[in-house]
């Protein structure tokens, strides 16, 4: 049977009751029954999850059932949970500090006043529970504290009573939380998907202030489409529903989505199927201009391709810093690529030596600069440029030496810092809307007073502002008084150059100093130190949580002290990332941009794509358990296969699920799914509408459609995962019947499923179905895409 699209609208809604629903009781996110794991004296709790404090002056008290309050804390206190009070599941909580010792206790709290959640609540159908800020149309007056006040913000109260006017923070415009906690009055929202590193609580927030996301559903137009109309408002009329064309916004279309992890959320579907309930992203709506914002966040795009450059002292006392740059870029590439913060950071590696000017019959020309790796001038962000490059650096600085020591034609210990430091500028100077970073790498100072013109050219050269390290190799002659001079000289010079080009800001962590040691020691050291700064300021998943809370008109000043609240990266990383940022933002370096629109009302139509936003880890599991069906049977008698795919699949959804599955006489294993917490499951899945009994008493014509559609389901999952910058299209077309005449309706639901030929989603690797998104990898794919 054929659907019509509005059916498809409604089927794609239904797409929530598939996911399983959790088992366990629901709860407002606090202590208050919360089974703590305790150790054999059943009063010590076991447990390295921090609890959060809810509430603003929260009382302390003495001792586990007396009323004597010993002190109060603040909303959002980190604290470590010691022993109980009662039963696991009752009474009150013995605290101490984080991180504190044995016998630093701060005594008793109640249960109801502590966080124990790390993750966010779920609905009844086993979902994270999410929302968006309804800001007002027009500013309001509100109470905050003893004074009122025009806002068009929303406030975050640090207490979950509404009679507490606390301010704790201002939130505005299209931003997504995490509702982690809840009471009668308000949800405590967090803007983190996992607690257990403790960042800081968003506050609570009043239930009317709230559009909650309870589905994982969301659209984008079709790349095809140019855009989209939306409507503010659906007024009902005797005729059905009426919409004012006059007040329509444009919803734009293309490619664009792809660069995003966050796209146009689905709330939920009106008008018996007609159009769906949208949140406003901003990208596209009133008051929001597509070519602007696009010039605006591509500077902040840029931040996530960057260079990375190191210029060596190449002398004799530096050979443990030139044997640990051999392996910088395969350090920075296999411990940063991996991790979900840096899944769309784009390296490239360069890099220069300097010596003294006596080498000068080794090195021809400007006697003091050696061997290098110029950056060249392909700019675009694409693996196959990636992986070439780390190979040439690799090639390049692999036979690099050290010089001799000094011989007597040079009797000074100074080295030619600033000469080296021109010429890196020039090696970097190709692509320079990249982010650069520059590490200095030496031990002693230049006998040539400092230029201001090297730091003019070294401020004007690249279009962001430079990240400059120097980290300063162990002092091993500390009783030579030249050699310390010349040692002094290096920290001097570089404390200069970094106060100019970071006037008034924080750059103390820039500038290192290498611990003594053995060879292999000083290696460790600087390889750590390079890799910890290299991941401090190359971070995509902060740069895409920027570009969404600028698309969605958060001021510059906000999202830089936010950011610098959190205290995940280092001052000087936010100071700069503001100054680059207010170069091209304008007003909205210092001012929100209201877009107005909070949801809106889209018509249901062809030119819409409907997708699921999925965790990477998900997808792994549907992996994981589809590879096996096909898998595991070849080679089997036709029965045997049966019952080992039945087998197969009941093992691999109890693994998933942490329970056994126990189907009902005639449930299908979408009925199971809907009363546990695991996958997502799309409407009409032709993997997942038959029972167990169903798959055992299959012809064999029919389940040979059903394995190969799960063998194609999963190459399809295989092919997306693995290269998620390229398209996955495919055709479905039917089963000849006179194939398998006695196929049964569900049968008929099977396709043969055809890959096309990958094709990239974009100009580069900007345009994909992943991103790095709150600490996680987030895949926004066609609900299509599932089995």
């Amino acid at each position: 049977m054929r659907l019509n699209r509005s059916s498809l609208g409604v089927a794609a809604l239904l797409l929530l009751s598939h996911f399983v629903p959790a088992s366990v009781q629901a709860k407002d996110g606090s202590c208050k029954g919360h089974t703590f794991p305790v150790q054999r004296d059943g009063k010590s709790i076991n447990t390295s999850w921090p609890l959060r404090v809810l509430r603003q002056n929260t009382p302390v008290y003495y001792d586990a059932g007396g009323s004597r309050s010993k002190t109060t804390l603040k909303f959002g206190t980190v604290l470590d949970a010691l022993r109980i009070s009662d039963s696991q599941t009752q009474g009150r909580v013995e605290v101490c500090e984080s991180g504190c010792l044995p016998g630093e206790s701060l005594g008793w709290m109640d249960r109801e006043d502590l966080l124990c959640d790390i993750y966010p609540l779920k609905n009844d159908k086993g979902l994270e529970r999410k929302a968006f800020i309804k800001t007002p149309p027009q500013p309001e007056i509100v109470e905050e504290g003893k004074h009122r006040v025009k806002k068009t913000t929303v406030t975050a109260y640090s207490c979950y009573d509404s009679t507490c006017k606390t301010s704790y923070n201002s939130l505005s415009r299209f931003e997504m939380y995490f509702i982690v906690a809840e009471k009668p009055q308000r949800y405590l929202l967090a803007d983190k998907y996992n607690l257990l590193m403790a960042p800081p609580l968003v506050g609570w927030v009043d239930k009317k202030r709230i559009v909650p996301w309870n589905t994982t559903l969301q659209l984008r137009p079709k790349e095809n489409v140019n855009y989209i109309r939306a409507f503010p408002n659906l007024n009902p009329s005797a005729r059905g529903v009426k919409i004012d064309p006059t007040a329509a916004v444009d919803l734009a279309g293309g490619n664009t989505w792809y660069k995003f992890p966050l796209h146009v959320p689905l709330l939920d579907i009106k008008n018996y199927g007609k159009y769906y309930h949208v949140s406003a992203p901003g990208i596209g709506m009133k008051g929001f201009d597509v070519e602007e914002m696009n010039q605006q966040t591509a500077v902040v795009e840029k931040l996530k391709h960057v260079d990375v450059f190191f210029l060596l002292d190449g002398t004799h006392s530096m050979q443990a810093s030139l044997d640990a740059a051999k392996k910088f870029a395969r350090q920075i590439v296999n411990e940063l690529s991996n991790q979900h913060d840096y899944r769309e950071t784009h390296f490239r590696f360069g890099f220069r030596v300097y010596r003294d000017d006596f080498q000068g019959a080794r090195w021809p020309g400007d006697e003091s600069i050696g061997e290098g790796l110029p950056l060249s001038g392909i700019c675009q962000p694409k693996a196959n440029i990636t992986q070439d490059n780390q190979a040439t650096f690799n090639r390049k600085i692999f036979p690099v030496k050290e010089s001799d020591e000094r011989g007597d034609e040079d009797p000074s210990y100074e080295e030619n810092l600033f000469r080296g430091i021109r010429q890196a500028i020039q090696d970097m100077g190709n692509c320079p809307n990249r982010l650069k970073l520059l590490f200095v790498i030496g031990d002693h100072g230049d006998n040539q007073g400092q230029s201001h013109k090297l730091i003019q050219r070294l401020t004007q050269t690249f279009t962001h502002s430079v990240r400059l390290f120097f980290i300063q190799a162990p002092n091993d002659k500390p009783y030579n008084a030249e050699y310390q001079t010349a040692y002094n000289l290096f920290q001097t010079q570089a404390n200069s150059i970094l106060a100019q080009v970071y006037p008034g800001m924080d750059y103390r962590g820039n500038l290192k100093k290498l611990n003594p040691g053995t060879v292999n020691q000083i290696m460790a050291q600087l390889a750590t130190e390079v890799v910890q700064q290299v991941s401090n300021h190359s971070t995509s998943s902060t740069i895409n949580e920027v570009i969404q809370k600028l698309r969605a008109g958060q001021s510059v000043k906000e999202i830089i002290e936010q950011g610098m609240r959190e205290g995940d990266l280092p001052v000087l990383y936010w100071q700069l990332l503001k100054k680059d940022l207010c170069q091209t933002v304008d007003e909205q370096c210092e001012h929100p941009v209201d877009h107005r629109v909070i949801d809106a009302y889209i018509p249901v139509s062809d030119d819409l794509v409907e997708e699921i936003w999925i965790i990477s880890r998900d997808l792994d599991n549907w992996k994981s358990l589809l590879r096996p069906l096909f898998k595991n049977i070849q080679g089997k008698p036709f029965d045997a296969q049966k019952r080992e795919f039945v087998r197969v699949l009941k093992e691999e959804l109890m693994r998933i699920l942490g329970e056994p599955l126990l189907a009902q006489a005639g449930e299908t294993l979408a009925d199971v799914l809907k009363r546990k917490s695991g996958l997502p499951v799309r409407e009409h899945s032709p993997l997942m509408q038959y029972t167990v009994k169903e798959i055992r008493n299959m012809q064999r014509c029919e389940f040979q459609r059903l394995t190969k559609w799960v063998e194609s389901i999963y190459t399809l999952l295989n092919r997306l995962t693995a290269s998620p910058t390229f398209k996955v299209a495919y055709s479905l077309a039917n089963f000849p019947d006179s194939q398998c005449p006695r196929v049964s309706a569900k049968g008929r639901n099977i396709k043969r499923l055809t890959l096309a030929p990958p094709k990239a989603l974009g100009p580069n690797d900007e345009y994909r179905y992943d991103h790095s998104f709150r600490k996680d990898t987030i895949f926004s794919i066609p609900k299509d895409f599932l089995p």
